[in-house]
């Protein structure tokens, strides 16, 4: 699991409370990195239903490459992450969702905790902006 520069889990982990962040005056950046290697994922099949195995493919890589909590529930937005919720889960990844993973990935992950929100959020935008384009 990765964790902060305190020892702090650096992911959002259920139940666990508010994330605590602390900030100090210095050019110190944190060293956090995630790198996954691999991953196992176990599919109960018979509680799929409806669901085909590109859009669960999409799902599963979704909530993997974003450490996403499976357990959340979207409320009005077009991602696979409501494949489980909605009444008309989409086919395969959205573009709200290849624009978050594609800003995930881009973003500089060496940026203390409180500036990176604001940081993703616009590079999202900036994301969405080329996309188009």
């Amino acid at each position: 699991m990765p964790v902060d520069e305190t020892g702090f889990p650096a992911i959002f982990l259920p139940d666990f409370g508010t994330p605590l962040v602390r900030a100090t005056a210095s050019r110190i950046k944190s060293t956090v990195s995630d790198a996954i290697w691999g991953s196992l994922i176990i599919v109960d099949a018979s509680k799929l239903e409806n669901v085909d195995w590109p859009q669960l493919a999409d799902y599963l890589a979704m909530v993997t490459l974003a450490q996403i909590n499976p357990n959340g529930r979207p409320a009005g937005t077009d991602s696979i992450l409501s494949l489980f919720s909605a009444a008309e889960p989409p086919g395969s990844l959205t573009e709200l969702d290849r624009i978050y993973l594609r800003s995930l990935y881009e973003m500089d992950t060496m940026m203390l905790p409180y500036t990176q929100r604001g940081v993703f959020s616009n590079m999202m935008v900036r994301v969405h902006n080329r996309m188009e384009e």
